[in-house]
């Protein structure tokens, strides 16, 4: 059994991911699958004041990492257009650091509700924090590289994904902030503990990994 991330939602992620795997092994029908998770939002959709998941039906995953000292932020210009203009902020905090390797790795995707929050309200309202980070820069990447369908295509909406800067948490958390300019994807960085409140009625998005 996976790890319950938080409360009704966290037992929701767990449950869909076990009904996924069943898809696999071929002991249920997808299409029943589908119609079973959506009518399970449909009926429950107001656990999380802040955030709403759009990703329920749909495996959304980030495929495996090699890892190494190219893998980071300041080696991803080929995904992000912007990265030689942030690079000396990147420096700043650490980043140009060797990344670790990752298993593939599933996530959910989340949209905000009506109600404006900070990082902190954002992340925490789904669970433990040490649980919702992804453990490389790589992983971030991967994402934005490998599902651009699940970022937000329009100026001004972004797609925030937590990940950690080594082993610890204290001080070593941040969140990447993906946007999209005329065709371009861009990415900013900023600490989890920065009290920005984002709007809710951008729709920015949130993506967690849900943890074996």
């Amino acid at each position: 059994m996976r790890t319950i991330i938080n409360t009704k939602l966290g037992k929701f992620a767990v449950f869909q991911n076990e009904l996924f795997e069943m898809v696999r092994r071929g002991l249920l029908d997808p299409n029943a699958v589908e119609k079973a998770i959506k009518l399970l939002l449909a009926l429950d959709d107001n656990l999380n004041p802040y955030l709403r998941l759009i990703s329920g039906g749909q495996r959304v995953r980030v495929s495996a990492c090699g890892g190494g000292i190219n893998s980071n932020f300041l080696h991803s210009q080929k995904t992000f257009h912007d990265v030689d203009y942030e690079k000396w902020r990147f420096l700043k905090w650490g980043f140009d650091v060797h990344q670790k390797p990752t298993e593939e790795t599933d996530v959910f995707v989340y949209e905000m509700r009506d109600k404006a929050a900070s990082f902190k309200k954002l992340f925490t309202s789904l669970g433990l924090v040490k649980d919702l980070a992804f453990s490389s820069q790589e992983q971030v990447v991967k994402f934005a590289s490998g599902n651009e369908e699940w970022l937000h295509s329009q100026y001004g909406r972004h797609t925030f994904l937590l990940f950690k800067l080594g082993d610890g948490l204290s001080n070593n958390l941040f969140v990447a902030c993906i946007g999209c300019y005329k065709g371009k994807k861009k990415l900013t960085v900023h600490s989890f503990t920065r009290e920005i409140q984002w709007g809710a009625t951008r729709g920015h998005r949130v993506v967690v990994p849900v943890k074996k």
